[in-house]
């Protein structure tokens, strides 16, 4: 028998066909690749312009915040000054706070009243607010002290005045 060899024509029609299937399906490839770079693109959009929304929010409840915080800083101003103009109207009264033991014991002392504070020395004659003196007057300290019978120890808490302040003149 004899040998059929495809013709030069068929061989390229061959050759050609199968490199066209090879970039129909190269193509078929790109296009889905391009498909999904699309998607993840879309994505990557609609989470871009979430977060932006939720910056906005964020950016818009923090001026409410700082507002709402400069309306309180002015409200305790206001309640500041007219307590420290109420004290400043109070009756004064001449104490003496005397010193106490240990290194402390000379060092000055700080009182507050309502948001107002006062730093006085020991041992110096200063005129203050009826409230200062009455706070210092309350100001107390708890001390433990043995009740027990000399075996057992029971710790009795008792409260002594923080302060020996007493008034003068």
């Amino acid at each position: 028998m004899a040998d059929k060899k495809p013709s030069d024509d068929t061989l390229k029609n061959r050759a050609g066909q199968s490199q066209e299937t090879a970039v129909d399906s190269e193509t078929v490839e790109l296009k889905k690749q391009l498909e999904e770079a699309r998607a993840a693109l879309k994505a990557v959009g609609d989470e871009k312009v979430k977060l932006e929304g939720d910056l906005e929010l964020e950016k818009k409840a923090r001026a409410e915040a700082e507002a709402e915080n400069r309306k309180l800083d002015e409200h305790v101003a206001k309640i500041e000054g007219s307590e420290l103009e109420r004290q400043k109207a109070e009756e004064k009264i001449k104490i003496m706070i005397a010193e106490g033991e240990g290194p402390e014991g000379r060092d000055d002392v700080f009182v507050g009243v309502q948001g107002v504070g006062y730093q006085i020395k020991r041992a110096v004659e200063v005129k203050v607010p009826r409230s200062v003196y009455d706070t210092l007057q309350n100001a107390a300290s708890t001390v433990y002290e043995d009740n027990g019978d000399g075996e057992d120890v029971n710790l009795v808490a008792r409260s002594v005045p923080r302060y020996n302040v007493r008034i003068v003149g």
